[in-house]
């Protein structure tokens, strides 16, 4: 798994937000790919998907039946 945390803070010179923001999702799902990874984005901050994130690990880490919703 590849959680891809505060992914929206990193900064392209010479970008506009929305290509900063492109930019950026296109980087997480190619490095994701790379690594044969399912990826989840997040934000510890406002509390987004952290609770999945957790859960993901716990049902791999001890290979537990549960279903993660997306």
């Amino acid at each position: 798994m590849s959680p891809a945390v505060k992914f929206n803070l990193f900064c392209f010179v010479g970008l506009r937000a929305d290509e900063q923001f492109n930019e950026s999702h296109s980087q997480a799902r190619k490095f994701a790919r790379a690594m044969k990874a399912s990826l989840i984005f997040c934000s510890a901050k406002k509390g987004i998907n952290v609770a999945k994130i957790f859960k993901a690990i716990l049902t791999t880490t001890f290979r537990i039946k549960a279903e993660i919703h997306e």
